[in-house]
């Protein structure tokens, strides 16, 4: 009970932008990502529907070490390692001395309601935030096309939500990426 209602706390901001079609041609996307290891495939998607819209975006994934191993060999991506999500707390300090830019872009993947998600955006103030709550919370923007999403995939799932969010729909597939110069798809 107290997770919740400090993220709801948190989770007060409104979006500076009403729509991806506002952010500038090279935006800084940030992509939440402080989950299990599973997940980062799942959400290849969203990375292929970014860098479809805006191959120059400078796309940042915030995760923990438990996926750090996935993500760094990921050449469409930067990232950002944080403390586990016990640790959430320290989360601002480290991301007030590791970002240097304006955030124009936050991808919220999964659920914003406990704390060590939702002080990421807290933290961060994008200028709009787009993700998997939209419906629930008032800090992520609504798509504007409703999407059926029962029995499907994550993958597909995300594939989905980012065409409605107006990007061009991406494949549902995920990518799995090994060192610099070999990379498998599935």
């Amino acid at each position: 009970m107290l997770k919740k209602f400090i993220s709801s706390i948190l989770n007060r901001r409104v979006n500076k932008l009403s729509s991806i079609n506002s952010l500038p041609e090279k935006p800084n996307v940030f992509i939440n990502a402080t989950f299990q290891i599973g997940d980062y495939f799942a959400m290849s998607p969203i990375i292929e529907a970014v860098k479809a819209k805006w191959p120059e975006a400078n796309v940042v994934v915030l995760c923990t070490k438990k996926n750090e191993d996935v993500i760094k060999y990921d050449t469409r991506v930067n990232y950002i390692c944080l403390p586990k999500e016990r640790e959430w707390y320290k989360y601002p300090k480290i991301l007030k001395e590791k970002i240097t830019c304006n955030v124009d872009l936050l991808i919220e993947v999964s659920s914003i309601e406990k704390p060590h998600r939702s002080i990421v955006g807290f933290t961060l103030k994008p200028d709009l935030t787009i993700g998997h709550d939209c419906y629930q919370h008032n800090c992520i923007q609504n798509p504007p096309i409703q999407f059926d999403n029962e029995n499907i995939s994550k993958p597909e799932c995300w594939s989905k939500l980012m065409a409605a969010y107006g990007f061009a729909q991406p494949p549902a597939l995920f990518k799995v990426l090994q060192k610099k110069t070999k990379k498998w798809t599935c």
